[in-house]
């Protein structure tokens, strides 16, 4: 089956794209995105919400996407300097979905 060329402009920003996205980081097998662009795209989500600017959806909690969304932007930076394979795993996904009470 080949994949659907998808690019992360394509996800508005609001958390049902955050929860597709860290659902896409956990299951990783093929993944379609990199952690870097999974983060940069959650720091602009991020900063969406602090702007007011993100695309409200009424299923998640906002201040959650916003939390969850900083925390994989932040942890990405921390663990920039890891620039051999993936730098999150699965678990880490898992955790942040947590968050959102997935």
């Amino acid at each position: 089956m080949a994949g659907t060329k998808v690019n992360l402009a394509d996800f508005p920003l609001s958390a049902d794209s955050l929860v597709r996205l860290l659902r896409e980081g956990r299951d990783g097998e093929e993944a379609r995105f990199t952690d870097q662009a999974i983060a940069d795209w959650c720091y602009d989500l991020f900063s969406a919400i602090d702007c007011k600017r993100h695309v409200a959806d009424g299923r998640y909690s906002t201040e959650a996407a916003r939390e969850v969304a900083y925390s994989v932007a932040l942890q990405f930076e921390a663990d920039f300097l890891n620039v051999t394979g993936r730098v999150f795993d699965a678990a880490i996904y898992r955790s942040w979905l947590a968050e959102l009470r997935l």
